[in-house]
């Protein structure tokens, strides 16, 4: 009986240090991601400045001709 009880508590410590790896892993996996989002949105943003500057240049461009 008294094994059985030193194996419950067993299985009960390592449940609960599966649940802290768990944790570990989900904090990781979201900060990963999170990083992965700010890389794509400073892609957008570089992609977005690049549309404005060619767009800026297509306007001087047509008040040029249209002089």
């Amino acid at each position: 009986m008294i094994e059985l009880k030193a194996s419950l508590r067993k299985i009960e410590e390592l449940k609960g240090r599966m649940k802290e790896l768990e944790d570990a892993f989900q904090i990781r996996d979201r900060d990963y991601i999170m990083g992965e989002a700010v890389t794509q949105v400073r892609e957008v943003a570089d992609h977005l400045q690049t549309l404005a500057v060619q767009a800026n240049v297509l306007s001087v461009k047509y008040e040029s001709e249209s002089s």
